[in-house]
């Protein structure tokens, strides 16, 4: 697909950010995620033609800047591996036309051309001077509109970037914006470490597959993934189950013990719990670790999880809170060491050479309100996130990964996995693969199925 970038220019804070408020400090959780960016592209099928490409452009603009006046942080660079410079500079704001039409994509999108609709590649590395955030906007022949951003992890997490694209919305088509994000609360819970290490490197990775699973097949899925341990299994854990299972078995020539590790959100596991409006990180990694030598059923490995993220309790919250923050962080991931070498309650029982250990990560934006975003013309087609290397390069860790999101109709799971390609075509051909999911449906047809 075509797509040409018009015009770029950089949208400050309608009102300037107190001199009190210029340099904002990342925490001892905001330190722990990796210096990339997080993205997500937002599709909307057609608007009211009365308004023009202008004029939707300076309804965005507009209503982005009275936005960042709260959110003052994503207006800023990234001043050292410490702090945001929150200079005022602004969001870099691009504009572009996409020369087919928008359902002619969603019938059957070119993983390879999401990464088009991004001001920038996807998991692009945050450097020093780098903007917190970044936007695009691309319109398309038929009147359909595309709002792609990108969000310095560091900053935010999924539900923080959330939150600031529902203030921003809810600005854009004058509702009741009643938003008022909070940014101490993050960091004096989790004092920043000033020795904390240096992130681990990055290096490249060649494929992705997109597999959609709906609300019946889940319920089908969350029955085999029933146990006594478990005996009332979420949507999450019960696809994040299936994806285990078959990513340990798409290895050739032998199967390799998998290390599964899942991101869980700390707001309601604290207490007092976290609000969303709360910005920052809040996250922590539940890991569990299969062996394939043993039995590897969905009930398994779905308990497994289940018990792995049962570990990331209050006790850990709070030991993570104040000064001695970071020797709880020490310790904890001391204890995921030992899951993997064997030596907890994580699972795969034997030694296991580390050389022969697979990572298996997942984040999920599940329950997020994705598909809820409103800029004035619309709930979205469809929202996703990763899409395939283009023109924009893809660089993303040496891992597996997986990224969860909500369908358009709430009940299902988009999942996104990256991964090496040989293994994703054994994995599109696993037959518990393809008995509960779509590799790869049109969004369109999705889209007229959650209509009826």
């Amino acid at each position: 697909m075509e797509i040409e970038v018009i015009s770029t220019e950089f949208i400050k804070p309608s009102n300037p950010t107190p001199d009190n408020l210029k340099i904002h400090k990342l925490s001892l959780l905001d330190q722990l995620m990796h210096s990339r960016y997080s993205a997500l592209v937002f599709f909307y099928q057609g608007h009211d033609t009365t308004l023009s490409t202008s004029q939707i452009s300076r309804t965005l603009k507009s209503s982005l800047s009275q936005s960042l006046t709260r959110f003052y942080p994503f207006a800023g660079k990234i001043k050292d591996r410490l702090s945001i410079e929150c200079d005022d500079g602004g969001i870099p704001f691009s504009v572009a036309r996409a020369q087919s039409s928008l359902s002619r994509f969603l019938d059957r999108p070119d993983p390879r051309a999401i990464q088009d609709f991004l001001p920038g590649a996807t998991f692009k590395l945050v450097d020093t001077g780098s903007r917190v955030a970044m936007v695009q906007m691309t319109t398309f022949a038929c009147g359909g509109i595309a709002v792609g951003m990108l969000v310095a992890h560091v900053v935010a997490d999924g539900v923080g970037m959330s939150t600031f694209l529902k203030a921003w919305a809810a600005r854009a088509h004058e509702s009741m914006d009643d938003v008022w994000p909070d940014f101490d609360t993050t960091l004096s819970l989790f004092p920043q470490y000033e020795a904390f290490p240096e992130k681990l490197s990055f290096a490249s990775v060649c494929g992705a597959r997109r597999l959609v699973f709906d609300a019946s097949a889940i319920a089908r899925m969350k029955d085999k993934a029933t146990s006594s341990r478990l005996q009332k299994p979420s949507r999450v854990e019960a696809v994040s189950a299936l994806i285990c299972k078959s990513m340990m078995a798409a290895v050739n020539p032998k199967p390799k013990a998998m290390l599964m590790a899942h991101y869980v959100d700390l707001r309601r596991r604290a207490t007092p719990t976290i609000p969303n409006y709360a910005v920052g990180n809040h996250l922590f990694l539940a890991v569990a670790r299969f062996c394939p030598t043993e039995s590897n059923d969905l009930a398994i490995i779905a308990g497994r999880l289940r018990e792995a993220t049962a570990r990331v309790d209050g006790d850990l919250v709070k030991g993570l809170q104040g000064e001695g923050g970071f020797l709880k962080l020490r310790e904890a991931v001391g204890e995921i060491k030992e899951v993997i070498s064997g030596g907890m309650n994580g699972g795969g029982g034997g030694n296991i050479n580390n050389n022969k250990l697979d990572y298996l990560g997942f984040t999920s934006m599940c329950n997020f309100g994705l598909y809820e975003i409103n800029f004035g013309w619309g709930n979205p087609a469809w929202v996703t996130s990763i899409g395939l290397p283009g023109k924009k390069p893809i660089e993303i860790p040496n891992i597996n990964y997986v990224f969860l999101s909500d369908t358009r109709c709430g009940n299902g799971i988009e999942a996104w996995i990256l991964s090496d390609e040989n293994r994703l075509l054994a994995l599109e051909k696993d037959p518990e693969i393809l008995e509960f999911a779509v590799v790869d449906p049109s969004p369109l047809k999705m889209l007229l199925k959650s209509n009826l």
